[in-house]
């Protein structure tokens, strides 16, 4: 099992090291020998810092803290989460081998399609509103923008996880209640935000017209058994998740999946699964230079804990990826944000990176003056298709065209800057680029477990618990102490700026 990284050598030994400018160590061949491909996703880092010496140190380092034996834990249902004692489940939802997750997936699938199929009270659905916050929201609108992109036959989806009213005003105001599913998500069933939204809601669909008794028949709910959320709805109408499947990895399950069955019909979601499996399995890969999620952890963890690069930038080159970009927010800062290490000790080293999502070309009109120029350090990660759009006009090729030479551009500008400008753009920045092969929902899948192991790759390698948020609770804690009588002189005095 892991130990804490600055006791193995291979840390160490990479502190001692200084790289070389990228500009020394880019070439046309670079690009194909600091490459990583799966069928589905290739991973490049021809533009990093690392040399030949640093990966074999890397590699050495992977093998020190046992990132396969680790990952091999986790898929043996073992209890590497330490601190609540609890296995990591999610992979399987997305596993060849029958179990009792496989099997709510299944009847999740049933009831969806059979809904899609008959509609509610001799009404074709013609929309779903799901409920949720956190992993609940930033995971499942994601996979539905990705797996959409070439659909047209697909129920719309809204999402709704802000508390914030002036939110649902303006998404309920044209919704067809009777013939809109409700679908509510919380694994603990008491999350404030996703009860008192779901309050309005049913508000909303009962000023429409509809008694509580329909209101009932269109709710549906994804939650733990004996949750609060579980005792509101018709058991008929739950789909059970347990404690062991973390929010912010819960793109697989039920959680997921209720809404995009129903949305997107069978196909899509379970070519998702699929493509998720497939980078399941090659993450078991032990050797750093042929496994790709192994080395987007080892590369972070060098820029973020050796090189002290606090934030990385996750600047995705098409629209349909923007949601997925902020669930990576999610993913990765969860899950590294930690200070204690597994045996609670002080990690004394930077742990993960504070993750900026991006849309280019957008925010090449944005902030990117600041990358070019500025003076805060960071580490890039450019995400592109080689193929989006069906059977694209000859118009929609060139647009597509100039994103992907703006990805690229944007990676050799950070990489080799332009010495004989005199506006001082000195270059030197790491990036790296992860490509798919088009945007089918089965490589969408791929990228979606790339993300995932590698961030369970890094919390291994820094020795962390990356299963927990116990920071998530202490605003919760917080907020919820403004209701009460016996709230502290400090926070009553801060809730009289916004008269609460």
């Amino acid at each position: 099992m892991p130990k804490p990284i600055t006791q193995t050598r291979s840390f160490q030994h990479l502190l001692t090291l200084s790289p070389p400018p990228i500009s020394e160590l880019i070439s046309p061949e670079r690009f194909q020998t600091h490459c990583i491909k799966s069928k589905e996703v290739s991973f490049n880092y021809a533009c990093t810092a690392l040399t030949d010496e640093i990966i074999a140190i890397l590699s050495d380092l992977c093998e020190e803290q046992g990132l396969i034996e680790h990952y091999q834990s986790i898929l043996n249902g073992d209890p590497v989460n330490l601190s609540e004692n609890r296995a990591v489940n999610h992979h399987r939802y997305r596993a060849k081998i029958p179990s009792s997750y496989t099997q709510e997936l299944d009847r999740c699938k049933t009831v969806a399609l059979d809904i899609r199929k008959q509609g509610i009270e001799n009404q074709a659905i013609s929309h779903i509103i799901q409920i949720g916050i956190g992993g609940s929201e930033f995971g499942p609108r994601a996979v539905y923008d990705s797996l959409r992109v070439n659909k047209t036959d697909y129920i719309p989806i809204t999402f709704l996880a802000n508390v914030d009213p002036t939110q649902h005003r303006n998404h309920l105001k044209n919704i067809d209640f009777s013939s809109s599913m409700i679908v509510v998500v919380s694994k603990s069933g008491a999350t404030l935000e996703t009860q008192a939204t779901l309050e309005l809601v049913k508000e909303a669909a009962q000023k429409s017209g509809l008694s509580d008794a329909q209101i009932q028949k269109r709710l549906y709910g994804i939650t733990c058994k004996g949750s609060p959320l579980d005792d509101q709805i018709d058991s008929s109408n739950c789909f059970y998740i347990d404690e062991t499947i973390g929010g912010r990895f819960s793109s697989s399950s039920p959680v997921a999946a209720f809404s995009l069955y129903l949305s997107l019909g069978a196909t899509p979601f379970d070519e998702f699964l699929l493509g998720a499996q497939a980078m399941d399995v090659h993450s078991l890969e032990p050797r750093l230079r042929y496994n790709l999620p192994m080395m987007m952890a080892a590369i972070a963890m060098y820029d973020h804990s050796v090189s002290n690069l606090p934030i990385r930038i996750i600047a995705a080159y098409h629209d349909f990826l923007s949601a997925f970009t902020e669930h990576l927010q999610q993913v990765d800062c969860e899950s590294l944000g930690k200070s204690l290490d597994r045996e609670n000790q002080a990690l004394n080293i930077n742990s993960g990176a504070l993750l900026v999502p991006a849309i280019g070309t957008n925010t090449q009109h944005s902030f990117f003056q600041l990358l070019h120029q500025g003076t805060v350090p960071f580490s890039a990660q450019f995400i592109a298709s080689k193929s989006v759009l069906d059977a694209p006009s000859p118009k929609e090729e060139i647009n597509f065209g100039h994103s992907l030479s703006n990805c690229i551009a944007q990676q050799i500008a950070f990489a080799i800057g332009d010495p004989t400008s005199p506006k001082a753009f000195p270059g030197n920045i790491r990036s790296t680029c992860l490509i798919l092969e088009d945007a089918s929902p089965k490589h969408i899948g791929a990228l979606w477990s790339a993300y995932e192991q590698s961030v369970l790759f890094q919390a291994a390698l820094l020795n962390l618990n990356a299963y927990d948020q116990p920071g998530v609770s202490l605003g919760k804690s917080l907020a919820q102490s403004f209701s009460k009588p016996s709230r502290s002189d400090l926070l009553s005095a801060a809730a009289s700026i916004l008269n609460i």
